[in-house]
């Protein structure tokens, strides 16, 4: 067999959530999934004030790295890359971490910058567009950072990461799980005035296609859409627009985390911070003037993929 007929397996281990993607690139240069696996670790959690993952974190990350090396030996995956992202890049004790997951599996974790974070992002939302010969702009509201990238079909031509994300949010806001009108102003401020900070602002265009890729954007197309069976498929062809999603903000926020955990479409353990990723996005919306966005549940782990493989063309 030859090596590009061979599974790759790549997890990326996010603040929040933990994500397996095994595949192979085609002929034609693009990724033919053969599983994927989701699981929360929420290794951010807290990584403001302590600058460490805590012991409970690490050992939920753990438990869901054991499931994907189930999953993992089951298709016969030799080739396994770790790829770690904020949380990893800001935590004291990351280097003990990463060694554990050596010593238990053999994985060798390679912790990204936050340039080569957007670059293998951008690739990978890309491979799951028909693409065309237009401007991009592209969002991931993660759990420790906030992605911003406008590019071509084929080059990046501006990025930046920001220092702040989902669970950054929810921590600055006392983890509530209902704002009122004040505290969503106060938000809103706090979110803006970060987004303010970004040094090409004045080149976004409100005309431009808006991608936003990860795990808020994809479990809000899963509630849209009312998924009780995961589809890939259906969350690529998500549309939302500006005023849908404040719709569906208010909606959550009126909601107790039982309430919201039976939503049909929810990712268990994303109910209590679902309505700040919303926030981000609408944030970024009102201030460019955007009127709506798509959505894609393709990103990082895709694109490093495509590097891996050798087909990446940014």
């Amino acid at each position: 067999m030859s090596k590009l007929s061979q599974p790759i397996a790549v997890i990326d281990v996010g603040s929040h959530s933990l994500l397996l993607l095994i595949g192979r690139v085609n002929e034609l240069g693009r990724i033919e999934v053969i599983r994927q696996h989701f699981g929360q670790a929420k290794l951010g959690a807290g990584i403001d004030h302590s600058q460490k993952l805590s012991g409970q974190a690490i050992n939920r990350a753990l438990q869901v790295m054991d499931e994907f090396k189930v999953w993992i030996d089951r298709h016969g995956v030799s080739e396994v890359h770790v790829i770690g992202t904020a949380a990893l890049r800001r935590a004291g004790n990351a280097r003990d971490f990463i060694q554990r997951l050596n010593q238990r599996y053999g994985w060798h974790v390679n912790v990204l910058t936050a340039d080569e974070e957007a670059r293998y992002s951008y690739l990978g939302v890309m491979d799951g567009l028909n693409k065309e010969d237009r401007k991009y702009l592209v969002m991931d509201s993660g759990g420790g950072s906030t992605e911003i990238i406008l590019g071509t079909r084929n080059d990046i031509e501006e990025q930046q990461s920001l220092d702040f994300g989902t669970l950054t949010l929810a921590g600055r806001m006392q983890g509530k799980i209902k704002l009122d009108m004040h505290e969503q102003q106060t938000a809103l401020n706090w979110i803006k005035d970060r987004f303010k900070t970004v040094s090409f602002q004045d080149r976004i265009k409100g005309t431009w296609p808006f991608i936003v890729y990860g795990g808020t954007a994809s479990t809000l197309a899963a509630i849209k859409e009312k998924m009780n069976h995961y589809d890939s498929l259906r969350i690529n062809s998500t549309i939302f627009h500006r005023n849908e999603l404040w719709q569906f903000f208010e909606t959550l926020n009126d909601q107790t985390p039982a309430q919201r955990r039976t939503l049909p479409g929810m990712e268990a353990g994303r109910e209590e911070v679902l309505t700040y990723g919303a926030l981000i996005i609408l944030t970024f919306m009102e201030l460019h003037n955007l009127q709506n966005f798509r959505v894609s549940d393709r990103g990082l782990r895709f694109g490093y993929l495509q590097m891996m493989e050798g087909r990446g063309d940014i």
